[in-house]
């Protein structure tokens, strides 16, 4: 069974930077490039390639923001949705999925007017 092609999503120069930076990490962990099956976002602590668990992955996005100043709003978002929405991604997620994300971020924003 031949997989079905993924549309092609342009990248930003800085998520490429950080492409090749995880594919130079996977092989320093690993011995080898990744192959087809392996995951981008993988577990440095294991043995075998395999996906980096979640909640790691919503911690270490977490400080990526907030090492980058992305603002608070973005990041309550992220962590009340579960993804990161941004101009070149929304196309691909359903109305309930931009309606929640822009709830979170209005919410942050009314509970931070009110402070």
């Amino acid at each position: 069974m031949t997989a079905k092609p993924r549309e092609a999503v342009p990248l930003a120069l800085e998520a490429v930077a950080a492409l090749k930076d995880l594919r130079e990490a996977f092989i320093r962990r690993f011995g080898r490039p990744p192959g087809r099956d392996d995951p981008v976002y993988f577990d440095p602590d294991a043995d075998i390639p395999r996906p980096m668990p979640l909640d790691r992955t919503h911690r270490e996005t977490r400080k990526l923001f907030i090492a980058s100043g992305a603002p608070p709003e973005i990041i309550y978002a992220f962590e009340k949705a579960g993804r990161i929405v941004t101009e070149q991604n929304k196309r691909f997620l359903t109305q309930a999925e931009l309606l929640e994300w822009d709830e979170a971020v209005r919410e942050l924003r009314r509970i931070a007017s009110r402070a």
